[in-house]
């Protein structure tokens, strides 16, 4: 499948849970949007995904391969480089 997935996202700062359960489903070829409110962890969850938070739990693929145990360096060369094969 050519889709990012974000599934059972949970991070927390400062001891609040700011993030609970999110997920995050995005097509390739698709225009995805994500809204809410203020404060209700929109930036959290891209940046979760991003690899620059580090969450208590998540589960992120990018067609159907496991980045969250992958360096940010080495998730935006894969999310590249499969950009590139599928053209």
């Amino acid at each position: 499948m050519n889709h990012l997935h974000a599934s059972q996202v949970r991070w927390t700062a400062d001891g609040s849970v700011i993030l609970d359960d999110a997920s995050l489903l995005a097509a390739k070829g698709s225009v995805t949007g994500l809204i809410g409110p203020n404060g209700c962890g929109k930036s959290s969850l891209l940046r979760v995904i991003a690899g620059l938070l580090g969450a208590e739990t998540a589960l992120v693929t990018w067609q159907d391969e496991d980045l969250v145990s992958l360096p940010r360096r080495t998730r935006a060369r894969l999310t590249r480089r499969k950009k590139r094969w599928t053209r």
